[in-house]
């Protein structure tokens, strides 16, 4: 049941509603990056060029045409979408099936004052489960970015986030077996970031400094108890240096430094403390031939040391890249490798993830677009001999019906692989989407 209402309305209603919607012929809109709320909050990877991020558009991203008042840029736009999951718990055993509704509004506006320009995203997901209703949640996020142009070739970024939102149990990691929580775990973040992008010819300097809160709510376990998990709240001071040089031939070395504290605020009374710092290096290129092929690749190492001297320091090989291939017209071949030590804040333990993805756009015919992608993930656990391999692949199919209209299919499957007993996984999801612009 949902909302009080039977399986046979539920199927009335939203059929009623894409068929108003076709109808009408309304706009298309931007899907909630979801993984945003799912992804491990500490992340340290290069980010491409501001030239290099506008060549590689992607088509299921698009967000139609905007409306444009008194010199704003409005992308109002709503999703809806059904999804069925053959397992909602992500459990080896006693696996739970369940029909879930996904309605995701969004509005971002877009404004430019002069040579500075400003954008803020609002959107959330709500979700609805028609059989388990413990599953219920809401996400919110918004997010300002400006980019302010002090003078030729000196830019200030400004970015503010604040996102409240909930861990997908599939991509949640467990101690054990029994550490099934009844509602998915709450997190709420908080991020600010600014500094000096400089590129008085083509050479590039920027200095970014970046301040960010994580919350973590605590839940009831199915089989009772709790889960504790406030005593990883967590505050985060990161600076992050870069130099590149554009060699005018498709590519721009680079040397990219970042320094991280974490500081847990709320730890266990009498609990080894898990504070820590972070150097990191990485030194590679941006690269972009022709537009044929393009991405950044990089590698270097990164020490992270604890204030406990009972924690022992890590140091390890980093890796970060992306490329994408354009062999033929229509398609798209993706490929990205990252390797990187980070500190778990859900099992409490120092771990190496090594991830790797491919993937290939098709278009199929005009506006009719294919998606097939897969990404290995490898966690290697440094206090315990525990080893995680996770395989995440999905299929999906897009089509633009004009400026008014996207209708999208498809099917993931996820499967994990633990040497913890108990915490091996399988899940297949079946999804239908509709996304219009009010």
């Amino acid at each position: 049941m949902m909302f009080g209402i039977s399986k046979q309305s539920c199927f009335m209603l939203i059929f009623t509603w894409i068929s108003t919607v076709c109808v009408l012929g309304i706009t298309p809109l931007t899907v909630f990056a979801q993984e945003s709320l799912e992804s491990e909050p500490f992340a340290f990877h290069a980010e491409p060029s501001p030239d290099l991020s506008s060549a590689l558009a992607d088509p299921f991203t698009y967000q139609g045409e905007p409306i444009v008042f008194n010199g704003f840029r409005l992308w109002p736009n709503l999703t809806l979408e059904q999804r069925y999951t053959d397992n909602l718990l992500a459990t080896e055993n006693n696996t739970q099936s369940d029909f879930i509704t996904v309605l995701k509004p969004e509005l971002e506006i877009w404004k430019s004052l002069g040579r500075h320009d400003f954008s803020l995203l609002m959107n959330s997901e709500i979700l609805q489960h028609w059989d388990r209703s413990q599953d219920n949640v809401e996400n919110y996020n918004v997010a300002f970015n400006a980019d302010l142009e002090a003078r030729q070739g000196l830019n200030i970024p400004i970015k503010l986030l604040y996102r409240d939102g909930h861990l997908r149990r599939a991509y949640q990691r467990r101690s054990n077996a029994d550490q099934i929580v009844k509602t998915p775990l709450n997190v709420k973040r908080w991020r600010a970031e600014s500094g000096f992008i400089y590129k008085p010819n083509r050479l590039m300097l920027s200095l970014l400094g970046d301040y960010s809160q994580v919350r973590l709510g605590n839940e009831e376990l199915i089989n009772g108890g709790f889960l504790i998990r406030d005593n990883r709240d967590v505050n985060i001071t990161q600076a992050t240096g870069k130099v590149s040089y554009d060699l005018k031939t498709g590519l721009s070395p680079f040397v990219q430094t970042s320094y991280t504290k974490e500081n847990y605020i709320n730890e266990t009374p009498g609990a080894v403390s898990r504070n820590n710092d972070s150097l990191r290096i990485l030194a590679g290129a941006d690269f972009n031939f022709k537009g044929l092929i393009a991405g950044f690749i990089g590698a270097g190492i990164d020490r992270r040391s604890y204030d406990d001297a009972t924690v022992g320091n890590t140091g390890d090989v980093l890796l970060d890249a992306e490329i994408y291939w354009d062999p033929i017209p229509k398609t798209r071949l993706r490929f990205d490798a990252r390797r990187e030590t980070t500190e778990d804040n859900l099992l409490i333990q120092q771990l190496t993830e090594t991830a790797f993805g491919l993937g290939i756009d098709h278009e199929l015919r005009q506006n009719l677009f294919a998606r097939l992608a897969a990404h290995y993930g490898y966690d290697e656990f440094m206090d315990t001999n525990r080893q995680d391999k996770t395989l995440d692949s999905h299929f999906e199919l897009l089509k633009i019906i004009g400026p008014h209209l996207q209708l999208g299919a498809g099917y993931q499957y996820l499967t994990k692989d633990s040497s913890v007993p108990g915490l091996d996984m399988d899940q297949s999801v079946v999804f239908l989407r509709i996304k219009t612009a009010l």
